[in-house]
């Protein structure tokens, strides 16, 4: 909420959720704001289900990132080169399409309201 520019926030009366889709029902159903993972809401963002309280992008800690991994010794395993090249063009692709989302190594997290 600092990003935001939002003084006096009380994170102590904010509530977790073990799930990210608890969130956005939550407040699909108006009975919270959230902050949640940009892609996950972006058809709904699109549709006017929800919209965006600020227009601030609050970087994901690399500790929260998703990471393709492997063993050493699959590193020329066809299928995951393929799996990693497609992941690659599906996150490019977002890019394009989608001038404002983060760089494919980044994530951004989005506050927002039905």
């Amino acid at each position: 909420m600092d990003a935001a520019g939002v003084d006096g926030f009380d994170a102590g009366r904010c509530l977790a959720f073990a799930d990210s889709s608890h969130v956005v029902q939550a407040v699909i159903d108006g009975g919270a704001v959230g902050l949640v993972e940009r892609d996950l809401v972006a058809a709904d963002l699109a549709n006017g289900r929800l919209v965006r309280l600020f227009d601030v992008a609050v970087r994901m800690a690399p500790q929260h990132a998703y990471h393709l991994v492997y063993p050493a010794s699959s590193a020329k395993n066809v299928r995951i080169l393929a799996l990693r090249d497609w992941l690659l063009a599906e996150v490019r692709e977002v890019a394009v399409t989608a001038p404002d989302a983060p760089a494919p190594e980044s994530a951004h997290c989005t506050a927002l309201r039905s």
